[in-house]
């Protein structure tokens, strides 16, 4: 009987002591989920800022998504992909031209600035759209990047 007592209660030690290092090893593996989860939330948010590849399509569709909001009329888009050998980086040259009031031009500028994908103006030229001096036209030169995939 005694040693029957014995048997349980070693046996019951080593399950404790496997009961331990399995919580232990849940606690590592938690942390790990956890840094990993979020180093892909930051992988996903230089991927939206540095895109895999161009996908004009879609910078156009934010443009006119800009336009709408800040009440502007887009009068031209123009895209010259830039793309060398030596940097790991392609280079999105924007040519847009817009009409709208000086505050609306305003407005689409500061949204374009906060767009989440990674924007540079480069310059701004803004005229009188002909007989109506509260319509502009304005000219906006920027750069846009992504990543080349081989």
């Amino acid at each position: 009987l005694m040693q029957k007592n014995f048997s349980t209660i070693s046996r019951i030690k080593g399950e404790e002591n496997t009961n331990a290092q399995n919580q232990e090893r849940l606690k590592n593996l938690i942390a790990i989920s956890e840094d990993f989860n979020s180093l892909y939330a930051q992988y996903q948010k230089y991927s939206i800022e540095l895109p895999l590849k161009s996908n004009v399509q879609l910078l156009t569709n934010e443009f006119y998504n800009i336009s709408q909001y800040a009440n502007t009329e887009i009068q031209s888009i123009n895209f010259d992909e830039v793309v060398e050998e030596d940097i790991p980086v392609g280079i999105i040259n924007i040519n847009l031209v817009i009409e709208g009031s000086y505050y609306d031009i305003l407005v689409f500028l500061k949204t374009m600035e906060r767009m989440p994908r990674i924007i540079k103006i480069k310059g701004i030229e803004i005229n009188q759209s002909g007989i109506d001096y509260n319509q502009l036209i304005g000219i906006i030169e920027a750069e846009s990047y992504f990543q080349k995939t081989n």
